[in-house]
């Protein structure tokens, strides 16, 4: 059964339309219900004015225009040396990210050469102190 659902927000003193379906929840026992937005109630002509039902502010037009810089003698010739200068940091940037990425993958590279190490050497280690520890616990008692 479908009905239309009214909800006033104080807080901003909107009414919002909504259509709710009501049905039997098998597992609570109970009556659930499921809205769905259709949008806000217009105060002076109480027609219901569609809404996209995602929250908060739509994205705003990438067509509005921004304002333009005012043209003026030299203008241009002021911001070439600006241009150049980004376009030179762009460029350092850019090497700079390369050399990130390579130091990233030697760092890799070379954890990778630690684990190995750091396990061949708890290897010999064992076997090490296999073979010989009966003596080492030995000379450790005699010391006490």
């Amino acid at each position: 059964m479908a009905s239309i659902v009214y909800v006033h927000d104080k807080r901003t003193g909107t009414t919002y339309v909504y259509s709710q379906e009501s049905f039997w929840s098998k597992e609570k026992k109970q009556s659930r219900s499921h809205r769905k937005l259709l949008g806000r109630l217009d105060p002076e002509t109480n027609e219901v004015i569609p809404t996209s039902g995602k929250r908060g502010r739509p994205p705003k037009d990438k067509t509005t225009e921004v304002n333009p810089v005012p043209e003026e003698e030299g203008f241009s010739a002021r911001m070439e040396p600006v241009l150049k200068e980004l376009e030179e940091v762009k460029q350092k940037c850019a090497v700079l990210s390369k050399e990130n990425m390579e130091m990233k993958m030697r760092i890799v590279l070379l954890e990778g050469c630690i684990r190995k190490a750091s396990s061949d050497f708890t290897e010999v280690l064992t076997k090490v102190s296999a073979e010989t520890g009966d003596t080492n616990s030995r000379k450790v008692e005699q010391r006490k």
